[in-house]
């Protein structure tokens, strides 16, 4: 909701100087490209947005100057002043809403009394949403004057459009002519300074190859070409600035012009707490009970015994509880997470999430080489690298329910729980496309094909690559790894560790801590009586199945595997998984 705006009137000055139109006009307009963000001429070919029912509008002429002026008359007094307004209403740029939105602006116009007597007239600014100004009421004199309001425009949230109203003096009074009006906006008044603080030249480098900022480069020269491209291209194009901000996000949500830089546009509006770096910060700010923290300092004074966090896991492993967790934790570090897998090499104590493997290439996973780089971060200790993982038939039986839905319908849901409406339409959408399952638990491009089209080149990984990703992290010594299974019977300890891993200075509340809401041991009702163990040598063979639910150990040969040919070097051996 946006904010009813403060209203601050200045009385406008009747009292200033009388100026000749043509010398006024020829002044103010000079001055327009450093001071008005829009301007209004009442010329002969201009027209309004609206002119309420029984108002009374009329074009004249200046002959001398050659001035294009309106006289109005005819208002009334129950006008009203939001929306569109009931008076002479002028939509403004879509531009000059969003640069007016959370700002204190002023509207500016050239009037004098009809006839030569004095006559009243009234100025409103509606943000068209739910917030206005009200008419103010200026008095004008028989010489062309310049009337001033102000209004503190609250903050754009639905971004319908915002409108300048004129209301003449009521029936029988006589009319107010109006030659000019223009609205001035901090951003097109001022120069607002670019926000240097906020904009982060080493992550815009390393984000965007295209740019080609090697890091061979001198660091000021990579930091100034960083800095300009930004301003000159990034920001239209809608790339981010730092690892906190999403910009495509910010502008979808803001609804802002392709000209509007959202960083800019943020710190104008930060001060009024309704606007968000991103969705998850938008989310953790209706959560907590108290005000964000600026976005500067979370990303400049943050505790020196935190770094940045990466969690990953593998397809329906319990990322998004996770992600959940943090974000609803009431903690100052749901203000740090931010999805996605960006190669981020700063120090600020972002928590990122999502896809990667170490091993093999898989459809929506970020590539093999991404995961090594993160083993060796860890290693260095540089980053905190934590796994979540599952029974791998849980995961799988998510995956596939997720994958089918969202190929068929281009729809994501939230796993089985978004697809099926109960547990036995999953079970029975199961029975009737077991073969399509057996296609994706092998990794096989026909499982995407069959549903989305014979152009779709995705893979994922089969059942066996699941298992020996899952083998490469669960047994890293560098890896802090959760088990899913282990949030649903003891959510609170869980997330009290996952807390001492990220930021050791916070303590949760476990009140706010809850359980996930997906089923475990799901894969033991889908293999009753051995549906899912087909007769297929490689995949849900029982010896790994066996394996895995008892002995947790794993020696899986990918050698024997015909359709993938991907071989494993060696084996490995690992603790318990379930």
């Amino acid at each position: 909701m946006r904010r009813s705006g403060k209203t601050k009137a200045r009385r406008l000055l009747s009292s200033v100087e009388p100026a000749k139109p043509d010398c006024l006009l020829k002044e103010m307009r000079s001055r327009i490209p450093r001071s008005a963000a829009y301007v209004h001429a009442f010329e002969s070919a201009s027209v309004p947005y609206r002119i309420a029912a029984g108002l009374v509008c009329t074009c004249h002429t200046d002959q001398s100057t050659g001035t294009g002026y309106i006289r109005l008359a005819n208002g009334k007094t129950d006008a009203a002043s939001n929306g569109a307004t009931d008076g002479y209403s002028i939509r403004v740029p879509d531009k000059v809403e969003a640069a007016a939105s959370g700002r204190l602006i002023s509207v500016n116009v050239i009037a004098r009394a009809a006839g030569g007597a004095l006559s009243r007239f009234a100025i409103a600014y509606s943000t068209n949403d739910t917030g206005n100004s009200g008419w103010r009421w200026q008095q004008a004199g028989a010489e062309w004057s310049v009337f001033t309001m102000e209004y503190d425009v609250p903050v754009m949230t639905r971004a319908h459009g915002d409108f300048v109203g004129i209301l003449p003096d009521m029936e029988g009074r006589c009319g107010t002519e109006i030659c000019y009006m223009a609205v001035n906006t901090p951003a097109g008044s001022e120069n607002s300074g670019f926000p240097n603080d906020l904009f982060d030249q080493c992550w815009y480098a390393d984000t965007y190859p295209d740019l080609k900022l090697s890091r061979d480069l001198p660091s000021k020269e990579r930091d100034t070409r960083s800095i300009q491209h930004y301003m000159e291209v990034g920001a239209r194009e809608r790339r981010d600035p730092n690892v906190l901000f999403d910009s495509k996000w910010y502008a979808q949500r803001f609804k802002l012009p392709p000209d509007i830089d959202p960083l800019v546009h943020y710190v104008q509006h930060e001060k009024y707490e309704q606007v968000s770096p991103n969705q998850f910060w938008e989310v953790a700010r209706k959560k907590s009970v108290i005000p964000p923290p600026p976005l500067s300092s979370v990303l400049h004074q943050y505790p020196a015994i935190r770094k940045p966090t990466y969690i990953v896991g593998l397809f329906g492993s319990g990322r998004l509880y996770i992600k959940d967790l943090i974000v609803n934790s009431g903690l100052e570090i749901a203000y740090y997470f931010r999805d996605g897998m960006h190669d981020y090499t700063g120090a600020v104590p972002v928590i990122l999430s999502g896809h990667v493997t170490s091993m093999y290439k898989s459809a929506m996973c970020r590539p093999p080489d991404v995961g090594r780089r993160l083993f060796d971060r860890a290693a260095a200790r540089l980053i905190n690298l934590v796994f979540i993982y599952r029974h791998p038939l849980d995961s799988l039986l998510t995956n596939w329910a997720w994958f089918r839905e969202y190929l068929r319908n281009q729809k994501m849901t939230s796993g089985i729980a978004g697809a099926y409406k109960s547990e036995e339409e999953f079970q029975r959408t199961l029975n009737d496309n077991i073969h399509e399952f057996f296609l994706f638990c092998g990794g096989s491009k026909d499982f995407a094909r069959s549903l989305a089209g014979a152009d779709v080149d995705w893979s994922f990984l089969s059942l066996l690559e699941f298992i020996h990703e899952t083998e490469v992290f669960v047994s890293h010594p560098n890896v802090n790894c959760f088990r899913f299974e282990d949030f649903k019977s003891n959510p609170a300890k869980e997330f009290q560790r996952l807390v001492s891993i990220v930021a050791p200075d916070l303590s949760p509340e476990s009140g706010k801590v809850f359980a996930p809401r997906s089923l475990t041991s799901r894969y033991q009702s889908a293999t009753k009586e051995r549906r899912l163990v087909p007769n297929h040598h490689c995949f849900f063979a029982e010896s790994y199945y066996d394996a895995y639910q008892g002995h947790g150990i794993f020696n899986v040969d990918m050698s024997s595997d015909p359709d993938r040919g991907a071989a494993r070097a060696g084996s490995s051996t690992t603790r318990v998984l379930t």
